[in-house]
């Protein structure tokens, strides 16, 4: 796991002793288990899951999520391991960001994985950055036997999400995203407890307390679309809209949310051969369907045959046509 050396980093960061009590501080001040997303809370409490991989990039939201997790953990009868992707691509300094993690989550008694990425010639965008992390994470969640990934997904990233698909053109599940407790087939389920709070919030409880976290300088570069995003357009659209538009970006999600789920259980009903792996698809009763629900129906067909991935957005239109 550890093909790279680990650079000695600040005293202020390997001390152990406070990061317990302050992880029980921070539980404390964020309402306890009521801190958690309503939907995250109820999946823990369900009994479904006891081993959780966390998520962290050394980052406020990250170090927020872990502390909040660890100190509820008896409460929710959790077992916790920690996972850290190294990027590599700041150096000395991503280097230092996984040191920083290691002492957290040794001075939490937690499990550590890391992985560093090896490949000089990887393409430094936030996809393949997103692509790599997503890989080694299930990874390590499989071999350390974790059925859920906790990520530090908070609400503001709600908004951005909405706002790169809405350019990209998706529908409702795009839209939906990132979901608080995400079901995937043969991969480990992913839930994000803090999709209800806000980052500056975060970040407010955080210095509050004097929880120390690590800052990516990458995040304040503009030329990133989520950057922009963040830094630019939306305090621009909050300002002109006079409107707390995070709060109403949580509550379009979630309705988004109800209608994809209700969606596809209605293309499940009327195209059941489509989730199966049925080999050939009705023309005719897709022609004669809705077409939200011959859209579900095709695109599950497709995804069941590993074909949906070769397919852009216009040419799925084009196939529906």
């Amino acid at each position: 796991w550890r093909s790279w050396h680990r650079q000695p980093i600040t005293s202020m960061y390997t001390e152990s002793a406070g990061w317990p009590t302050l992880a029980v501080k921070l539980a404390k001040q964020m309402g306890g288990v009521k801190g958690l997303h309503p939907q995250v809370r109820r999946y823990f409490e369900s009994d479904t899951c006891r081993r959780v991989l966390v998520a962290v990039s050394g980052g406020a939201d990250s170090v927020c999520l872990l502390c909040l997790l660890w100190a509820l953990r008896e409460q929710l009868n959790l077992e916790l391991v920690v996972g850290h992707y190294n990027h590599g691509w700041r150096g000395e300094t991503s280097d230092a960001d996984a040191a920083f993690v290691e002492a957290l989550a040794d001075s939490l008694n937690c499990d550590f994985r890391v992985e560093r990425c090896m490949d000089d010639s990887v393409e430094k965008t936030e996809t393949s950055a997103r692509g790599y992390r997503l890989d080694f994470l299930r990874r390590a969640a499989g071999q350390m036997n974790c059925a859920v990934i906790a990520l530090g997904h908070q609400a503001n990233d709600i908004l951005e999400t909405q706002l790169l698909r809405l350019a990209r053109g998706s529908g409702s599940e795009g839209l939906a995203a990132p979901r608080p407790v995400h079901y995937f087939p043969e991969a480990p389920t992913h839930v994000r407890p803090l999709l209800g709070i806000s980052s500056a919030s975060i970040c407010q409880i955080m210095s509050n307390l004097g929880l120390p976290w690590r800052e990516d300088a990458s995040n304040q570069n503009t030329e990133i679309a989520r950057n922009a995003l963040r830094h630019e357009v939306v305090p621009a659209l909050a300002k002109s809209v006079d409107r707390d538009i995070i709060a109403g970006a949580i509550r379009s999600q979630r309705l988004l949310e109800e209608d994809a789920i209700a969606l596809r259980l209605l293309a499940e009903e009327q195209f059941p051969g489509a989730f199966s792996g049925k080999g050939h698809l009705d023309r005719a009763a897709l022609c004669g369907a809705p077409l939200a629900l011959a859209r579900r129906g095709l695109a599950a067909w497709l995804a069941v045959h590993g074909l949906m991935e070769s397919l852009s957005a216009a040419s799925m239109d084009l196939l529906l046509e």
